[in-house]
């Protein structure tokens, strides 16, 4: 008996030593309620700054899009913006507002001028200035619009068949 109660002995002692060695080898990473906070912030500032930006991109496209279909003109030519004679122009393009190198890898391409008809809402033409900051906008007057605006037309139709 006396042999029994000693290996039992042994054997709690040898159980508790190895608990604790594990203890030791094996600590579990520990951190305070603080130290995620600010992880999740450090993490969400650069995935909110990427989602803003693809936001954008996303509008300036469905923007062209809309203008487009509105007989408007989007154009993407590097060279010097030129147009038909007959249009007011508003702002000239501008170098410092090109988008920037994220929004370029995001799809997004700079516009270097805008036309459109005189049927523009207001809203709607602040809507577009703001939108293309970069791009020379102008708007048709109501007489170069009688003359061109059936031309665009016959040309939209043709390019949808």
């Amino acid at each position: 008996m006396a042999g029994a109660a000693a290996l039992t002995a042994r054997l709690v002692d040898m159980s508790s030593l190895s608990k604790s060695a594990m203890n030791t080898k094996r600590r579990r990473f520990r951190f305070s309620l603080r130290t995620m906070f600010v992880l999740v912030v450090v993490l969400c500032l650069p995935f909110g700054w990427l989602d803003w930006n693809r936001r954008i991109v996303r509008e300036r496209e469905s923007a062209r899009v809309w203008l487009k279909k509105r007989l408007g003109d989007v154009s993407e030519l590097p060279a010097v913006y030129t147009c038909v004679p007959g249009p007011q122009t508003e702002r000239n393009y501008s170098d410092s507002l090109e988008p920037t190198w994220l929004r370029t890898m995001l799809g997004d391409r700079i516009v270097y001028g805008l036309e459109f008809p005189p049927t523009l809402s207001e809203s709607e033409r602040l809507w577009l200035l703001n939108l293309f900051p970069e791009a020379k906008v102008v708007q048709w007057s109501p007489e170069a619009w009688a003359q061109v605006g059936p031309l665009l037309m016959e040309r939209r139709d043709q390019e949808a068949e």
